[in-house]
């Protein structure tokens, strides 16, 4: 019967990989391309595994002196169970619109994944993440957010990438992850990264089946902003410190206030409303697009108000043919024989002054005078315009027989 070493691979190299065995030896096998990962627990046949002492001072250099202690932590435990590979030593956090973590462990392996809001809940089932490298994690999850359609073309906009990291030697690798995929997927994004503390998902998961859930970045982002209004509210460091408690034990509902105003927000939005708390990766092409999508907007503002005001002034127009036209009404001109609604002739018989015509014709001169003036109070007065016209109209029937009554006394 053939006798079975387990062991962890520590490297793999040319279909060679270097295992760690459970007594502490470093042994050297063969593994199929792709079969494998760096982490994985194997075993190997007695007859197929070869001493490498040689090569053991290499592979020291590779993992440093604190990563071979872990390794050798798990030797001792790796009998009894997965040790090392199932405990997470650190977080990855990405934002788009779906919000979504990962955790690796001290192989840099992503072992879990979980989202954040009910976007993040449609991309996770689509990521096959488990033993992948964290780039390898982060590429995969850009790539369905992308075939998700959460990632805008060029022509709707720029979708912002907002990473989260715990720990500083995890932020460059992703972001060179990020960049890559984005040109891979033939997409321009507004990439940003942001340290986020230990605390910060404890946060986002006490906001957990709320409304305004936050992801961990955007409680680490509303956490920092709390933290900063109180201190700046005093310069006194006693009164500052006794804030700063204070700010704790109420930061729960502080930080449910502030939620609303994060989640309005696209990540984009966040990422150039917090240039301060955030760092920004310069992209030309970014500003280039923000630029002249903020002019279509632009024109496209100036096409709606203009759209506006043509229909109202089509209202305008609807209300003026709904409308009785009145025809301004021109009182006649003053009789020049006529001075303030009096005769003024002279050269008028005093016998004809006194005759029955001569007063019915005088009477007849001051009405008309008296209707003129009231159809030009008429005019001036507030009342509605068809208002205005029937009682215009009943006024010049009667202007029309008098003048025809005066007429036909002259003519006598």
């Amino acid at each position: 019967m053939k006798k079975h070493i387990k062991g962890i691979i520590m490297s793999i190299e040319n279909e060679c990989a270097i295992v760690l065995s459970a007594d502490g030896q470093f042994l050297k096998t063969k593994v199929r391309s792709g079969a494998n990962f760096v982490g994985d627990e194997i075993s190997i046949a007695g007859n197929e595994r070869h001493w490498i002492w040689e090569q053991v001072e290499g592979v020291l250099s590779a993992l440093r002196r604190p990563a071979l202690q872990v390794a050798l932590s798990f030797a001792l435990v790796m009998a009894g169970g997965i040790g090392t590979w199932a405990y997470p030593t650190g977080h990855i956090y990405v934002d788009v619109n779906p919000s979504l973590g990962m955790s690796y462990n001290v192989y840099h392996r992503v072992i879990a994944m979980e989202s954040f809001n009910e976007d993040g809940s449609k991309v996770i089932g689509k990521v096959s993440f488990y033993g992948k490298k964290v780039s390898e994690g982060v590429e995969e999850t850009l790539t369905v957010m992308n075939n998700e359609g959460f990632i805008k073309s060029e022509a709707e906009g720029v979708s912002g990438v907002l990473i989260g990291y715990t720990d500083s030697k995890m932020e460059k690798e992703v972001l060179e992850t990020v960049l890559e995929t984005s040109k891979k997927l033939k997409k321009t994004v507004q990439v940003a990264s942001l340290k986020v503390a230990s605390d910060a998902k404890n946060i986002a998961q006490d906001q957990k089946g709320q409304k305004d859930t936050l992801s961990p970045i955007q409680a680490e982002i509303a956490k920092r902003k709390i933290a900063k209004n109180n201190f700046d509210k005093t310069r006194d460091n006693n009164r500052a410190k006794n804030r700063e408690k204070k700010s704790k034990e109420t930061l729960k509902a502080e930080i449910k206030g502030t939620a609303k105003d994060l989640k309005k927000k696209t990540t984009t939005e966040i990422i150039e409303e917090n240039q301060g708390e955030v760092k920004m990766i310069p992209n030309a092409k970014v500003d280039e697009i923000k630029k002249k999508n903020q002019l279509k907007k632009d024109k496209d503002k100036d096409k709606d108000k203009d759209k506006d005001k043509d229909k109202e002034e089509d209202k305008d127009k609807d209300k003026d043919k709904d409308k009785v036209k009145v025809k301004e009404h021109k009182a006649p001109k003053p009789d020049p024989k006529v001075k303030n609604n009096q005769p003024v002739e002279k050269s008028v018989d005093l016998r004809k002054q006194n005759s029955e015509e001569n007063i019915r014709l005088q009477n007849i001169i001051e009405k008309i005078g008296k209707l003129n003036a009231l159809v030009e109070e008429i005019q001036a007065s507030g009342a509605k315009d068809n208002q205005k016209a029937a009682k215009i109209k009943k006024i010049l029937k009667q202007i029309e027989r008098l003048n025809q009554e005066k007429h036909q006394i002259e003519s006598n």
